[in-house]
C-alpha cells in the first residue's frame, strides 16, 4: 500500500492486487461487509500516515486497475460537495459513496439528446459532459455518488437502450485527438431541453 498525502483533507491511495485482497475489497461484497472492509482499510491508513476521518462524511473515488489493484482518492466532504451529489442511494454514514465516472458512446446525436431527456426527467443532477467526434458519434460522461464501488446503479442500465458503455480512460483520450465540445458541463439539462 501507497499513500500520498494531497493536503489535510484528502488523500491519494494505491493498493496493489495482495493489498486488495487483504482487505478483502471484493467487487460481490455489498452493504456492511464492503463498508467493514473501508472501515479496516481507514483503520491502517490512520496508523500509517496519521489521516484521521473522525465522525466526518467520506468521499471515496475508486479505481480499479487490470493487475488487480485500485487507487482511490479519499476526501473529507464538505458542504460544497454534499450539495452537488446525485439522488443516488446513500450509503451508511460515515463513508459518503464512490464517486464514478461513466462514458457512453451514441452513434447520433438524436440518441444522446433521447437520452439526456430521460436523464434529466428521472431527476439526475450529476455532472455531465458531451462531445461529438468527426463521425458524429456522440458522447456522454457522467460522474455520480455511488453506494458500491463496481456495479453501475441500476438508475443508469436503461442508458444501453440509445447507446453502448465505453471505458471512460479510452474514451477521453480518443476524444482529445477527434473530439469537440458540447457541453463541458450540465450537459444532461441542457442537452434535454433540445428534444
Amino acid at each position: 500500500m501507497e499513500l500520498i498525502r494531497i493536503s489535510h483533507c484528502r488523500l491519494k491511495v494505491m493498493l496493489t492486487s495482495d493489498d486488495v485482497e487483504r482487505f478483502h475489497l471484493d467487487p460481490d461484497d455489498e452493504g456492511e461487509e464492503l463498508h467493514s472492509a473501508f472501515r479496516m482499510l481507514l483503520a491502517e491508513i490512520k496508523e500509517d500516515c496519521g489521516f484521521d476521518p473522525g465522525e466526518s462524511e467520506l468521499s471515496i473515488q475508486y479505481f480499479p486497475s487490470r493487475e488487480g489493484g485500485c487507487e482511490m482518492f479519499i476526501s473529507h466532504l464538505n458542504e460544497k460537495e454534499e450539495k452537488e451529489v446525485t439522488d443516488a442511494p446513500r450509503p451508511p454514514k460515515g463513508i459518503a459513496g464512490f464517486h464514478k465516472e461513466y462514458a457512453f458512446r451514441f452513434s447520433e446525436m438524436e440518441a444522446l439528446l433521447l437520452a439526456c431527456k430521460r436523464l434529466y426527467r428521472m431527476g439526475y443532477i450529476g455532472e455531465s459532459q458531451a462531445y461529438i467526434d468527426e463521425k458524429n458519434a456522440c458522447f456522454l460522461f457522467l460522474g455520480i455518488l455511488s453506494g458500491h464501488p463496481f456495479e453501475m446503479p441500476e438508475e443508469l442500465l436503461f442508458l444501453s437502450e440509445y447507446g453502448r458503455q465505453e471505458s471512460v480512460t479510452d474514451a477521453k483520450l480518443y476524444l482529445s485527438e477527434y473530439g469537440k465540445i458540447i457541453c463541458l458541463s450540465s450537459a444532461v439539462s441542457i442537452l434535454a431541453s433540445c428534444v
